[in-house]
């Protein structure tokens, strides 16, 4: 149960740290350069998985596969997690909800960016 939880908060805090790296108050805060290693890559095309590493410059998603790491950058060990595009839920009761909280941590856990 604990090592489920551990993937669970894995993987919230990266989708929370790629959502946010979107929001219109980041863009007065100093970006940093940002690597998540050895995870199991889903890339969203439909492809088999692979075993890789993610860079993000500048807020956005730079490379994707084999990188070569900048010495500036920020290291994550995915230690074999996954790592996929954010999720869309196309029927959802949270729209309310959003207003109050809008980073929705609930759905954040579970992969969900995107909300129809």
């Amino acid at each position: 149960m604990k090592n489920m939880f551990n993937k669970n908060l894995g993987i919230a805090i990266i989708v929370t740290f790629l959502v946010s790296c979107g929001s219109e108050n980041s863009q007065n805060i100093e970006r940093s350069d940002y690597v998540i290693q050895n995870a199991v890559i889903y890339d969203g095309t439909g492809g088999s998985p692979f075993i890789g590493s993610v860079s993000i410059k500048d807020g956005l998603i730079d490379q994707i596969g084999e990188i070569t790491v900048d010495s500036n950058a920020i290291i994550y060990d995915a230690k074999g997690l996954a790592l996929s595009p954010g999720f869309i839920d196309p029927h959802s009761h949270h729209d309310s909800k959003l207003m109050k909280q809008p980073a929705s941590l609930s759905m954040l856990a579970q992969g969900i960016t995107t909300i129809v």
